[in-house]
């Protein structure tokens, strides 16, 4: 018999809509933060640090999504992806 992703995966599906709504507005808030504080280091200490920063958080989220057990660290893991956007 085939597993579905749903049935393999349980505890990640999320069954509100308003759980999908948060995990996307932690990203947009992200991004909205991101692009508040990396436009200080670009401005401030050059382009390639600013760029050197983003890459790095954002290889940090994706780190935090691919290996996180709760929904907690994913949401973290969304934050700084979108920070480093």
């Amino acid at each position: 018999m085939l597993n579905s992703l749903l049935t393999e995966f349980g505890d990640y599906h999320c069954g509100s809509e308003s759980n999908i709504a948060m995990y996307k507005m932690v990203l947009f808030g992200g991004i909205f933060i991101g692009y508040m504080v990396f436009m200080y280091f670009s401005d401030n200490m050059g382009r390639r640090f600013g760029m050197l920063i983003t890459s790095l958080t954002s290889t940090i989220g994706f780190v935090l999504i691919s290996l996180g057990q709760n929904m907690g660290v994913i949401s973290v893991g969304l934050f700084l992806v979108g920070a480093g956007c």
